[in-house]
């Protein structure tokens, strides 16, 4: 049985470029997501250049199962290539494992401003804030 990748980009509200990532992404969908990847840059370099700052991202990983080590190393290479055009970067939605994965992507890519929420609501926060709720005491 073939698992479906699902793979999207849109920019949302306030000007958020909103990814999906989920599915089993294995080495046989390498092809599949280097061309989600093409149209990720070209979304966030557009909106980058329409708001002419820097740009924030939200990334529903809810429905992620899997990383395949090959696609870790295409996705931290995305973060390296898109550096310059964002300012903070949110996931929300992963299981333990696939968090603990995304740790290797931020470590992989050097970048330092990808945050993982375990809800759109703290994660959509952060990126407006900068400030992580989830840890600050009320």
């Amino acid at each position: 049985m073939i698992n479906e990748v699902k793979l999207g980009v849109s920019v949302g509200a306030g000007d958020i470029a909103h990814l999906t990532i989920g599915g089993d992404l294995n080495s046989e969908a390498k092809e599949k997501i280097e061309l989600w990847m093409t149209d990720v840059k070209k979304v966030i370099k557009d909106l980058y250049d329409k708001k002419g700052e820097q740009v924030l991202c939200l990334v529903d990983i809810k429905e992620l199962k899997t990383y395949h080590p090959d696609v870790l190393l295409t996705l931290a290479g995305l973060m390296k290539e898109n550096e310059p055009y964002v300012l903070r970067t949110a996931t929300f939605g992963g299981s333990k494992s696939i968090t603990m994965a995304e740790d290797v992507v931020i470590a992989l890519s050097g970048r330092n401003n990808l945050q993982a929420f375990d809800t759109k609501e703290q994660a959509v926060n952060w990126l407006r804030t900068g400030i992580d709720a989830s840890t600050s005491s009320n």
